[in-house]
């Protein structure tokens, strides 16, 4: 049996997924399928893909049965172990918009690291709770899982301090007032990707 790693992006109505095969250090581990569970609060959809976007299977929970994110992430861990050539699997990783001050990089998903990223919300209220849920739903629903915390907010983090910073009294910077940046784990993977296009 080998291992597969699962990339999760929790959202307030659905909860998009990943999952990746081991892969030579080398290289990128190949991608084995992708798909979402969306419609979760009222008619909930199971759709997943092949690496070439062929459709692999599908489920319906039926209209006015709403689920949460421990049910849907627990439909597709379930789903993939069964349905992935003897895979199992082994992490997850999760898109989190904000690290906030105290991470720069990715994080081990332990001890306090969940409540401080929800006390975030506040800076971000339409995505930064639903991806802390979603964490926290998987670690309950598989205990023992290592999970990690991918940020939007690091590949911002690399600006000189003065570009990170408005022009706002000290003490609402201190609060956590700052110029954070979204979207950054898509512009670090476009930068990575250009010099293959146009060295």
């Amino acid at each position: 049996m080998s291992d597969a790693i699962i990339v999760i992006n929790a959202g307030s109505t659905s909860v998009k997924f990943a999952a990746y095969g081991e892969g030579d250090t080398s290289e990128s581990p190949p991608l084995l399928c992708h798909g979402q569970v969306d419609g979760m609060q009222g008619d909930p959809r199971f759709v997943v893909r092949n690496a070439t976007g062929e459709p692999l299977d599908r489920h319906e929970w039926g209209e006015g049965h709403a689920i949460d994110h421990a049910a849907a992430l627990r439909f597709v861990i379930i789903w993939l172990e069964a349905n992935l050539a003897s895979k199992k699997v082994a992490a997850a990783g999760h898109r989190v918009v904000l690290g906030g001050a105290r991470f720069e990089a990715p994080a081990l998903i332990e001890g306090d690291v969940l409540d401080y990223l929800e006390s975030l919300a506040i800076m971000e209220p339409s995505h930064q709770p639903f991806n802390v849920k979603g964490a926290r739903a998987l670690a309950e629903a598989f205990p023992g899982l290592p999970q990690v915390a991918c940020f939007d907010s690091s590949f911002h983090r690399t600006m000189p301090e003065a570009a990170q910073h408005y022009a706002l009294p000290k003490d609402v910077r201190d609060a956590g007032a700052r110029h954070w940046g979204y979207h950054g784990l898509s512009y670090e993977y476009i930068s990575r990707q250009i010099p293959e296009f146009a060295p």
